[in-house]
């Protein structure tokens, strides 16, 4: 490699793509003008050569580090243009691809819609979030989004790229928590997931939570969709909604009383049924809970914080499981896990960061034993 084209390489910046570890790797990947000339750099993982085809020329890249970094530097270039990647391998095969990091293809987010992400009032986030077949400049891909914000990094992973997390690495934009790629040549139809490395260093594999499509179960994968394709067939309803005054037209009212319900669910055969966010009055929340074999009731409220925090669903079903587990009957694991998910609430309130990250229970776990000697 010569010392001009050496001097530009961000060994630390690669080492970071190369083992997966990256929340923006678009910094190195891609065309980027330098003071040099115009720089290329791709990561094709098992790649034994690659090359850039400008126009109808093809330039041969350099291999900078043997897991698959390829870069070359035009000299006499100044500006971006337009480009292909070509990649060849151990078994003969050739591919010639777009290059997901092209200065081609560009955010689909503004700013203001970060913002209202952020704040959990984006309420078209599904036109962003998930995967969506579009066209980029002429190119047709998929552009996919997701919300993943304690992530050290996000790929896009399926059957288009060997289900390999190192091939297309998502970038991250800025302190939203939301990462984004658009790949070209993704059609409707691929199967995808997302592999997700946590702060830890460990992969995990997760289904898109706005897929608009999905493997039938056992299988777990998300499913490319074209939504545009659909063919609505409510005509006639959408008219006759247009022509109804829905102001004095008559309405239904349905109310449920909630002890005659759960009586209901028992007939299922459960042990015991619980419901939870039950208000006992305009400053109460709690719980309320059904025995059928003793046909007893059971409720226990605290005090109500107009506050929301992702996550004390589950954080509320491992105390209430918890306590069960350590012989604790299901009355006093109630009280427990309604206790500590006032606690875990308020300790997050006094806290000024971020909201959105969800309840922070850790820093409430140190009064968890007091709670569980009560």
């Amino acid at each position: 490699m010569e010392k001009i084209l050496y001097d530009q390489m961000d060994w630390a910046g690669i080492e970071e793509i190369v083992y997966s570890e990256s929340s923006d790797p678009g910094r190195l990947l891609g065309a980027h003008v330098v003071k040099e000339g115009l720089l290329i750099q791709a990561f094709l993982p098992g790649a034994k050569t690659a090359a850039v085809k400008l126009g109808k020329e093809k330039f041969p890249m350099e291999m900078a580090d043997e897991a698959g970094w390829f870069a070359v530097l035009f000299e006499d270039k100044r500006e971006l243009e337009p480009y292909r990647l070509i990649a060849g391998y151990e078994d003969g095969t050739v591919t010639e691809t777009e290059d997901p990091y092209s200065f081609r293809f560009r955010s689909r987010f503004k700013d203001e819609e970060l913002k209202k992400l952020e704040a959990g009032i984006y309420y078209d986030s599904y036109e962003k979030l998930g995967a969506h077949p579009v066209s980029e400049n002429g190119v047709r891909g998929v552009h996919f989004a997701v919300w993943a914000p304690g992530a050290m990094r996000v790929s896009v992973v399926g059957d288009f790229n060997m289900w390999d997390g190192r091939r297309h690495q998502m970038i991250r934009l800025g302190g939203s928590g939301v990462y984004e790629l658009f790949i070209p040549g993704v059609k409707p139809g691929d199967l995808y997931k997302y592999e997700v490395k946590t702060r830890a260093g460990e992969p995990m594999l997760k289904a898109d939570p706005y897929a608009n499509y999905a493997e039938l179960r056992p299988d777990t994968a998300s499913v490319v969709w074209d939504l545009g394709r659909y063919k609505w067939s409510d005509k006639e309803w959408m008219d006759r909604r247009a022509k109804t005054d829905t102001k004095t037209a008559p309405m239904s009212v349905y109310e449920v009383h909630l002890g005659s319900w759960m009586r209901k669910l028992a007939e299922l055969g459960p042990r015991h049924v619980v419901l939870t966010g039950v208000p006992y009055g305009p400053d109460k929340l709690g719980v309320l809970a059904y025995t059928p074999a003793e046909d007893r009731f059971f409720e226990y409220g605290s005090r109500r914080i107009d506050a929301h925090f992702p996550g004390t669903g589950d954080l509320f079903s491992s105390a209430c499981v918890g306590a069960l587990m350590r012989g604790k009957p299901l009355e006093e694991a109630l009280r427990l896990a309604v206790d500590f998910t006032l606690l875990c609430i308020q300790v997050t309130c006094r806290d000024e960061s971020a909201p959105w990250y969800g309840v922070e229970f850790e820093k409430a776990l140190r009064y968890l034993p007091e709670l569980l000697e009560r």
